[in-house]
């Protein structure tokens, strides 16, 4: 670890901790290099985390407030380890965030388009199996909540053809789980495997593998998403800074809210629904599903007010780390 402050020896030793519990560390260890930097460049030779530094890094951020809150997130468990050993650490209080991202939630009407676009794509190479390729890959997005690069990273043996169940293996945060499918999805993934094995002769090969048996980029899947978008007339017209606009992680979104609205229609409670379809997503707890759920009640007005005593129950309005 390249840490090169006073604080060097302290940072390895935090993250190491971290590691051997079983932690992720990746996220803490970017946003203690960055401390350690700061550190070092000002020559601060104690062992200490004062006030007055800490104040003065945070204002060197120029991130959203709910980014900055996870790093002070990070700083306040460090802050607190350095104290255990018997240093001056400062434990500054976490600051209030507030999340300015708005999804784009795709129609029924638009979806129908979009699939329509994706069978009927051709990419001019003879070569290429992108036209067999992606219409599997928007359909997984849609009809699993996938993350794209959970999706595109896929191989033969991550997923139960008889079962239909999927295995993602490379999740955010490391973490694993499965994921049913549709029987529908179920069986185009059999016919899709019976039609690529006989292409590519690989039977590790389960979905978006080049030549190289490298799997596809996510520039590759976003380029030949917004191919998809023109050939279906959805044209998009920013009306707040904060719009995302659609993209293929909006799948995601929108599979959340029609999940949500079935049970909604299959009177299902909220006490039930809701857990399983964070499991479902692969969020590391419920609240990771908060945002999704106010997201879907803005777009569910009859559901409006039973989400928002749900959220207030389950979600208070406090300070966490």
């Amino acid at each position: 670890m390249l840490f090169k402050s006073a604080l060097s020896e302290e940072f390895n030793k935090y993250l190491q901790i971290r590691a051997s519990a079983g932690k992720y560390i990746k996220h803490a260890k970017y946003i203690l290099l960055n401390l350690d930097t700061f550190l070092h460049q000002f020559n601060s030779l104690e062992k200490e985390l004062s006030e007055e530094t800490l104040i003065s890094w945070c204002k060197t951020f120029t991130c959203k407030s709910s980014t900055k809150k996870r790093k002070v997130l990070v700083i306040r468990d460090f802050a607190k380890y350095l104290s255990s050993l018997g240093y001056t650490a400062f434990i500054p209080e976490i600051p209030r965030a507030s999340s300015d991202y708005v999804p784009y939630i795709f129609s029924e009407k638009e979806w129908l388009r979009i699939i329509d676009a994706c069978d009927n794509l051709s990419c001019g190479n003879t070569c290429s199996n992108t036209p067999i390729e992606f219409p599997l890959l928007v359909r997984m997005l849609y009809g699993c909540g996938l993350r794209l690069n959970e999706a595109l990273s896929l191989q033969m043996k991550d997923i139960n053809l008889d079962d239909g169940i999927l295995i993602i293996r490379q999740a955010k945060r490391n973490r694993q789980r499965l994921v049913p499918m549709s029987k529908s999805l179920t069986i185009i993934c059999r016919k899709y495997c019976q039609r690529m094995l006989c292409l590519v002769h690989n039977e590790y090969s389960f979905v978006f593998f080049n030549y190289y048996n490298n799997h596809y980029s996510i520039s590759w899947a976003e380029r030949w998403f917004r191919i998809i978008l023109e050939q279906a007339a959805i044209v998009y017209e920013r009306s707040d800074k904060h719009d995302r606009g659609p993209c293929l992680h909006c799948l995601r979104h929108t599979f959340t809210f029609s999940s949500f609205a079935k049970a909604e229609i299959d009177g299902c409670t909220l006490d039930d629904s809701v857990p399983f379809l964070s499991t479902y997503l692969g969020h590391e707890n419920i609240t990771e599903t908060d945002k999704y759920l106010k997201f879907s009640y803005e777009l569910y007005p009859y559901a409006h007010k039973r989400i928002s005593q749900y959220t207030v129950n389950v979600f208070p309005d406090v300070t966490e780390e």
